[in-house]
């Protein structure tokens, strides 16, 4: 089943008890398969509380059929997640922690629930107490990975937490992985880049202390109003250092009609051929039609 790429979505609404299971086959739509060395059968609990709460609890299934092994063994890669949805139930955004640990992953998210209750300053706990009740957030929990070594989880999350900091998502703290090792010793927090999971949990709880860092929690209703066209296009008129809709607009025309970048740019008041060559390759200003 390893190459299989499909969820099983179980559904239950607590206040009028009605349950769901939809199977979702990737390999069947290709727009949505997960990437090569990501594929796997994930089995989704997604549970709405009568108190409004929505949260998804989801882990690889091959990892619940008997003869998988020892689920215990090495190490687990988890994520955690902050996903909204607009009045259609349509996604617009998802944030995500992404932590590992040497014991059972639903152990470690017992700390960090009691850690979010207690009021703790982290930027996952901070946004994460902030959201629990919205009607159009799910707060989600994933065992990705398991049975890694120490080298491999540690490679794992480094390359995760470079992937949704890359993307304005992340609400880790500092890097993933030997990165965020080092980056603790720069600060001076540890005296060597050679410590335990537990060492490197106390030292973000100290680099938070001393530095007097404030979460920065992300704020939805912002991310709901840029997914609308007309905020969309207003805080476009409103910055000099982008096009405007009538630029995007004219380097799509003066392209169909057969000019080279280089005159396009000078034509429209580009800053830069590469800021022509993005709107050309769909890479920005996307919704300007």
């Amino acid at each position: 089943m390893l190459p299989v790429d499909a969820d099983i979505v179980f559904e239950h609404e607590a206040q009028s008890k009605q349950t769901d299971i939809t199977f979702k086959a990737y390999f069947d739509n290709p727009g949505f398969e997960r990437p090569p060395n990501q594929r796997r059968v994930v089995l989704h609990v997604l549970v709405a509380e009568a108190d409004g709460v929505r949260r998804s609890v989801s882990v690889p299934l091959q990892a619940l059929m008997i003869g998988w092994g020892d689920v215990a063994e090495g190490y687990q890669g988890y994520a955690h997640t902050i996903a909204l949805f607009d009045e259609r139930g349509t996604h617009l955004k998802q944030w995500a922690y992404i932590g590992v640990t040497s014991r059972n992953w639903l152990e470690r998210m017992e700390e960090h629930l009691q850690e979010i209750r207690s009021g703790s300053n982290k930027r996952f706990h901070a946004a994460w107490r902030s959201y629990t009740g919205n009607s159009r957030v799910i707060l989600g929990s994933e065992l990705v990975v398991l049975n890694h070594s120490f080298d491999g989880i540690m490679a794992w999350e480094e390359e995760q937490v470079d992937a949704t900091m890359a993307k304005s998502s992340s609400l880790n703290m500092i890097p993933g992985g030997f990165k965020g090792l080092r980056f603790l010793h720069e600060q001076r927090i540890t005296k060597s880049v050679n410590i335990s999971l537990e060492e490197r949990e106390r030292a973000i709880v100290e680099y938070v202390r001393r530095r007097g860092v404030r979460p920065t929690v992300p704020n939805l209703l912002l991310a709901q109003l840029w997914h609308d066209d007309e905020f969309y296009l207003k805080m476009l008129a409103g910055r000099d250092d982008v096009l405007t809709p009538d630029q995007v607009l004219a380097i799509r025309r003066l392209a169909a009609e057969g000019k080279n970048e280089s005159l396009i740019c000078e034509l429209v008041g580009a800053r830069d051929v590469g800021q022509v060559k993005r709107v050309l390759a769909a890479k920005t200003y996307r919704r300007v039609l």
